[in-house]
């Protein structure tokens, strides 16, 4: 995989955080993330009834 190649390989560090997206109803989660990720992505955070949909951000440096 590229990721470890660049820690084992290149001594790159990673740093992982977390990026929720946010929204004000489970409503608008639904159609923002639908217009974007597709109607599966919809669903789940329908079936969830959830308006934070959990998102990670990998950031790699030497």
């Amino acid at each position: 995989m590229f990721y470890s190649h660049l820690e084992e390989n290149h001594n790159f560090n990673r740093v992982v955080i977390n990026t929720d997206y946010r929204f004000s109803s489970v409503d608008k989660a639904v159609r923002k993330m639908e217009f974007f990720f597709g109607e599966k992505m919809a669903k789940s955070i329908s079936e969830k009834k959830t308006a934070v949909v959990k998102e990670f951000t990998g950031i790699w440096y030497k």
